[in-house]
């Protein structure tokens, strides 16, 4: 039977967060404060350990400062650091685990 892995479980989650933040972002409201746990994703068990390397840490440390801007500016830099933070996940998601890539793109507000 199919286990997923603690950086699968997590990128579930803050792909899930992330849907309900687009959401209050389009709706003009206030941002939740900015979830803690996603700092998980520097610890969390990949399901293919070997691609946990440098640029796998670099390119997390990206999505962090961007996620962590979109939920720490002005309301009208929201949407930029908050597609800047889809971009990252998208940046990191084609050097490894390439599947969720079309899913991630979602995310982005036109």
């Amino acid at each position: 039977m199919y286990e997923p892995s603690e950086m699968a479980l997590l990128m579930r989650q803050m792909y899930e967060y992330n849907k309900l933040v687009k959401q209050q972002i389009i709706a003009g409201d206030s941002l939740a404060d900015y979830p803690e746990d996603f700092k998980k994703i520097h610890t969390a068990v990949l399901t293919n350990p070997e691609e946990k390397d440098a640029e796998y840490d670099s390119l997390a440390n990206v999505f962090l400062t961007f996620q962590n801007k979109a939920f720490n500016t002005k309301k009208d830099s929201v949407v930029y650091y908050f597609n800047k933070s889809v971009n990252a996940c998208v940046t990191c998601h084609t050097t490894r685990c390439t599947g969720p890539i079309p899913k991630i793109k979602r995310l982005k507000i036109q």
